[in-house]
């Protein structure tokens, strides 16, 4: 009786014994996968900021990029206005020049004309 009790302990000692093993096991286990979850979790959360941070970083330069342009073509159209504007002066200037060129010619040819026609009047009074 007492040798049949006493294996009773034993085996009841041993199955405890192997229980918590598999229960120590599958804990381990259990832990492992919520570990493995979070740390995927965080790495997913990391790599997702620097995607945003990629595609912040590329967007600005494009915007750099557009605005860029804009400025110049802007100056481009200032700068065309400006030597518009300075042709046309130039055109102005050397026009009146030739006006006035014109204006002289005129003048001198009437000058002679009358100066000779006075000439002509003097004469005619000598004669008689």
């Amino acid at each position: 009786k007492e040798r049949g009790k006493e294996r009773g302990k034993e085996r009841g000692k041993e199955r405890g014994k192997e229980r918590g093993k598999e229960r120590g096991k599958e804990r381990g286990k259990e832990r492992g996968k919520e570990r493995g979850k979070e740390r995927g979790k965080e790495r997913g959360k990391e790599r997702g900021k620097e995607r945003g941070k990629e595609r912040g970083k590329e967007r600005g330069k494009e915007r750099g990029k557009e605005r860029g342009k804009e400025r110049g073509k802007e100056r481009g159209k200032e700068r065309g206005k400006e030597r518009g504007k300075e042709r046309g002066k130039e055109r102005g200037k050397e026009r009146g020049k030739e006006r006035g060129k014109e204006r002289g010619k005129e003048r001198g040819k009437e000058r002679g004309k009358e100066r000779g026609k006075e000439r002509g009047k003097e004469r005619g009074k000598e004669r008689k």
